[in-house]
């Protein structure tokens, strides 16, 4: 999800204990610029995360379908969502130092032409081993890439509206690309196949490059910042984020409990990210620093982020999954995702006309009681619903989801810069893990619910239609009076009756299941608010106590 790993205020050093020479001069002040030039740098900042969050929206939507074209199995295809999410939440955290080192207006340029030349090769996939390995390089081109739309989108604007109208505006395109790719993917799929969307993305990355390359950002020293224990401890926190990775996608699928291979990948996580916080909390300049992360207010910030995440799991994975089970293809989901598209981009919109730091716990409110009310009315599904049916709480969630989670994003910001710059690292760690991981074991988490309600709404369905239960056998005898038009053989007619029953039990249990799975959502979102108030309540309480003092 986001990734605000190369963030930069202007007059603050990034990274001020990194080893070197000496700390880098503090960039020039902030300049106004013409409004064409801010116009220029906003358009860039959002192509740059339309292109980044858009080519995550088709590895999600169309992992299937591809998988169909190049001869592999529907569940292969899972590794298509693993590859391309596994590097991301990690590699942002060495980018920091990689900027530093290599100068900003490089990183920008190298970034953005990296993620061209990897959308380049994607139009050459032929096989499902090369297919993987694209998607891989997909996600490791594309981590750089909000950040490099955020630098953009902050590098214009005036120093009280960077967090304010900067982050809100940048955070609903890189949210939008989802549903903007669930609403365009179908017909573009159906009509010209699926080498039109590699070459829409091809097209946006081009674009990116172009504008990245005439559009310079104000350049700031080049530092030697890496030093050789980055490399190792950022290589066990990869393999450790990348374990969870393929753990959460596969684990509903192949089973927790049934596949041991599994076991040794949740083995080997616990095992590279002991060692990294264990080599991280002896060096004088770690990569993270793991001490302040367990300070009470970062704890509750990224409590509250990955709170949210996984509630927003339900509209990126939960609604998807629902409306296969009753029967509506992709085709059919497109108005629905534009709405949710529009509603994002509302979201952000909105945030960036009212948002203001004193708003803050007004703001979070806000958005998580319009999250919450979406997963209640999403609770009762029923076999009749459609997706005109999740117009209105799907519009609320992804409204919502905008809000919370950039001001989520401003507020972290500015609580790392108001204890010290060097402590930016830091959050950024807390946020991507919160956001990217948390997309991943959020998706994980839920299927495991919905699969476990399924067996158990099945077994309690059977159980109610004992074979010796009259209605039962007066349902059997209807279904066999419908499949008997044509068929001579009275045992196919019964087996057909019966296949049908059994579908409808199938369709029921996982239907019940998906809303038990919302309804589980909605209390963790009632209590996420709870929690939210009685702690603002308890802070005013604080301030009223210490003026008194005072």
């Amino acid at each position: 999800m986001a990734d605000t790993s190369h963030l930069h205020i202007p007059g603050v050093n990034p990274n001020p204990k990194d080893p070197s020479p000496k700390d880098p001069p503090s960039p020039p002040p902030f300049v106004p610029k013409p409004k064409h030039h801010v116009a220029a740098y906003v358009v860039a900042s959002c192509t740059v995360a339309l292109a980044m969050s858009l080519s995550q929206g088709f590895v999600t939507f169309n992992a299937q379908r591809v998988a169909g074209d190049i001869g592999a199995s529907q569940t292969e295809s899972l590794w298509l969502t693993a590859a391309y999410m596994a590097p991301r939440a990690s590699l942002s955290l060495l980018l920091v130092k990689i900027r530093t080192q290599v100068g900003l207006r490089n990183f920008a340029i190298a970034s953005v032409a990296l993620f061209a030349l990897v959308n380049f090769a994607t139009l050459w996939i032929n096989s499902f081993h090369s297919a993987v390995a694209v998607e891989f390089l997909s996600g490791c081109a594309a981590a750089p890439l909000a950040s490099v739309a955020v630098l953009y989108m902050l590098e214009v604007l005036p120093i009280q509206k960077k967090m304010t109208v900067g982050l809100p505006i940048v955070m609903a395109f890189i949210l939008v690309g989802t549903p903007l790719a669930g609403a365009i993917s179908a017909p573009l799929y159906d009509q010209f196949g699926w080498i039109t969307i590699r070459i829409l993305q091809f097209g946006l990355s081009l674009m990116a490059v172009a504008m990245i390359s005439f559009i310079p950002l104000t350049p700031m020293p080049r530092v030697p910042v890496i030093a050789v224990t980055d490399v190792l401890t950022f290589t066990l926190l990869a393999c450790g984020f990348a374990m969870i990775s393929v753990l959460f996608t596969w684990g509903t699928t192949l089973w927790w409990t049934d596949t041991q291979w599994l076991g040794f990948l949740a083995a080997g996580a616990v095992v590279c990210l002991s060692l990294f916080a264990a080599i991280e909390l002896q060096r004088e300049r770690p990569l993270i620093d793991l001490r302040w992360l367990i300070t009470p207010p970062i704890l509750r910030l990224g409590a509250a982020m990955f709170l949210a995440r996984l509630l927003l799991s339900e509209q990126t994975v939960g609604l998807r999954r629902l409306l296969q089970v009753l029967n509506y293809g992709p085709e059919q989901q497109q108005v629905l995702f534009a709405i949710i598209a529009v509603a994002t981009l509302a979201g952000g919109i909105f945030c960036a006309m009212t948002f203001k730091l004193e708003r803050m716990p007004e703001m979070h409110a806000i958005a998580l009681a319009l999250i919450t009310t979406g997963l209640w009315m999403d609770t009762q599904v029923t076999p009749l619903y459609g997706p005109e049916q999740f117009y209105l709480s799907q519009a609320m969630i992804g409204f919502g989801s905008t809000m919370f989670l950039a001001t989520a994003m401003a507020n972290g910001v500015f609580s790392a810069f108001r204890r010290s710059p060097t402590y930016l690292l830091s959050f950024i760690a807390v946020f991507l893990a919160s956001q990217s991981l948390g997309a991943v074991l959020g998706s994980g988490i839920l299927l495991t619910t919905v699969q476990i309600r399924t067996t158990f709404h099945t077994q309690l369905i059977n159980e109610e239609l004992a074979a010796s239960n009259p209605a039962v056998i007066e349902q059997i005898k209807t279904l066999q009076a419908m499949f008997a038009n044509g068929a001579t053989d009275a045992g196919t007619v019964k087996a057909q009756a019966l296949s049908s029953l059994s579908q409808t039990v199938s369709t029921q249990s996982q239907i019940l299941a998906y809303a038990d799975g919302f309804h589980a959502l909605s209390l963790l979102g009632v209590f996420t608010l709870t929690c939210l108030i009685i702690h603002y309540i308890w802070m005013k309480r604080q301030e009223r106590l210490q003026s008194q003092t005072a």
